[in-house]
């Protein structure tokens, strides 16, 4: 049994407007969880839309694409535990 986020090499392919749809729909809450991680919206506006970025290249190997929020919050907190190594790395 597959459970949401898992990936697979059945292509599902993606159009821009779907992207849009997506970006519409999950945005939102993507931007919330960024907030609350580091508090400032700036950052978090950033750090959203990048892990969206990221996302949206892996939505094509999803499993399950309606699991698509729950892996975008993910790749929000991969993309801040990135963000702090690199600026751990440059001190």
């Amino acid at each position: 049994m597959h459970t949401g986020g898992e990936v697979s090499n059945e292509p599902v392919e993606i159009q821009s407007d779907s992207a849009a749809e997506l970006y519409s729909v999950h945005i939102g809450e993507a931007l919330r969880f960024a907030f609350l991680l580091i508090g400032d919206e700036f950052r978090s506006q950033d750090l959203a839309q990048e892990a969206f970025m990221r996302a949206v290249e892996c939505y094509s190997k999803m499993v399950n694409p309606k699991a698509f929020g729950a892996y975008l919050r993910r790749a929000v907190y991969r993309e801040l535990l990135m963000e702090q190594r690199a600026r751990s790395r440059e001190r």
